[in-house]
């Protein structure tokens, strides 16, 4: 299957190699990846550029918005969403909201292309965050149904079925219930993710 990734990021200059080398060593590859720079004024554009030149299938967008700080609700879905208009693949099967902070598992996309694969009645899949607290690995809680926000990828259908994603504060638990109220499933599949900023 092919997808598409839409990554939001401000100020991840820390943590934001980790997403890269990430997403570069996947043993499936996307079609396309999207980082929409939200303003920041750290070396979180430099860092993107340098894989940019590398590897042909990034695109970087800069914004110019440095009045609100980094938030989990309609700011980030307004950053997503901008760099869903310029996305130029037309025939990718799901597309990922990934965060900026994140280590995946080298398998991880080829998972989640074999969850939808196995049943085209998920609508939404992704794995589970970890954190480190006090040298110890921690997974952080979610309800059965709920994928993280930081991870989630959508079937490209459900993800048109539902309108797309809502900038809104708890748009990550909206989107899952469209998607269930229209015959969707989500999955929560076991594939550990380190997010290396605690959710806020």
């Amino acid at each position: 299957m092919k997808y598409v990734i839409i990554t939001p990021a401000k100020n991840e200059a820390q943590y934001i190699v980790n997403t890269l080398e990430s997403v570069v060593s996947q043993t499936l590859k996307p079609a396309e990846w999207i980082i929409v720079d939200d303003g920041s004024t750290d070396e979180t554009v430099e860092i993107v550029e340098r894989f940019v030149k590398d590897y042909t299938f990034i695109r970087l967008l800069k914004s110019v918005n440095y009045g609100e700080e980094r938030s989990s609700g309609s700011k980030v879905v307004r950053a997503f969403n901008r760099g869903f208009t310029e996305i130029v693949a037309t025939d990718y099967d799901f597309i990922v909201k990934l965060d900026a902070d994140l280590t995946l598992p080298e398998n991880y996309f080829s998972e989640i292309s074999r969850a939808f694969i196995n049943d085209n009645k998920v609508g939404i899949c992704g794995g589970y965050c970890v954190i480190y607290k006090n040298g110890m690995k921690v997974r952080e809680p979610h309800a059965s149904y709920h994928i993280r926000g930081p991870i989630k990828s959508y079937r490209k259908k459900c993800f048109d079925d539902i309108g797309g994603l809502k900038p809104i504060l708890g748009w990550d638990g909206v989107d899952e219930l469209d998607a269930i109220r229209k015959g969707w499933k989500t999955l929560n599949l076991d594939l550990e993710v380190i997010h290396h900023r605690p959710t806020s």
